[in-house]
């Protein structure tokens, strides 16, 4: 049982994987577009901080200042993809991204999970509540839906932290080193399968 869900997170993994590639191989809009759509933008304040923002991360469609963007690229880029609005190029599928996402609605989702206020950038943006916002920012952009938001009790927990989030408690029997190792084992084989075919090229 563990092993099936860490597969279904695999397929996750895999499927957000897919769309950061789509969003960095697609052609750039003109530098006067992306300027032109972040003009309109109406509240295009800090997602931590509530300063002035003039820099972005895609990956949940909020915008940031100076200060909190170099906070961001410190998590990694497969937490936080972090652009310039003045100095990188955007495709329209991270505009799009931009403007399903936004600080307003981002911070508005957070708000039904107190228990993440006061809580360290990383954690923050690690829990299953952010997760869960990033990958339906996903399917939003691809036109689909997703599943219902991590109730307030699970949402402050990693998958990393906390393995009882995307899998079910495993009998006490099939939780021993040499089961876990197997189970890994498999899954690492099942992703790093996964990553090449979706990396692949179409022919």
């Amino acid at each position: 049982r563990a092993a099936q869900a860490l597969l279904q997170r695999v397929d996750g993994l895999v499927e957000h994987k897919m769309v950061e590639v789509n969003m960095e191989t697609e052609a750039a809009v003109s530098t006067a577009d992306a300027e032109n759509f972040f003009l309109h933008v109406a509240q295009r304040k800090c997602a931590d901080c509530g300063a002035a923002a003039e820099w972005a991360s895609v990956s949940y469609g909020i915008y940031l200042c100076v200060d909190c963007a170099g906070q961001h690229r410190g998590l990694g880029v497969h937490v936080s993809f972090v652009r310039s609005l003045a100095m990188d190029r955007w495709t329209p599928t991270q505009l799009r991204r931009m403007e399903l996402g936004g600080t307003e609605r981002f911070l508005e989702f957070l708000s039904g999970y107190p228990q993440l206020v006061g809580r360290p950038r990383a954690e923050r943006y690690a829990s299953k509540a952010a997760s869960f916002y990033k990958r339906r920012l996903d399917a939003e952009v691809a036109g689909q839906t997703y599943e219902e938001p991590p109730d307030e009790k699970e949402a402050a927990w990693t998958a990393t932290s906390q393995p009882s989030l995307v899998c079910e408690e495993v009998d006490a029997e099939d939780s021993s080193l040499e089961t876990e190792r197997a189970q890994l084992e498999a899954t690492f084989l099942e992703l790093q399968g996964k990553l090449q075919a979706a990396l692949m090229p179409s022919i």
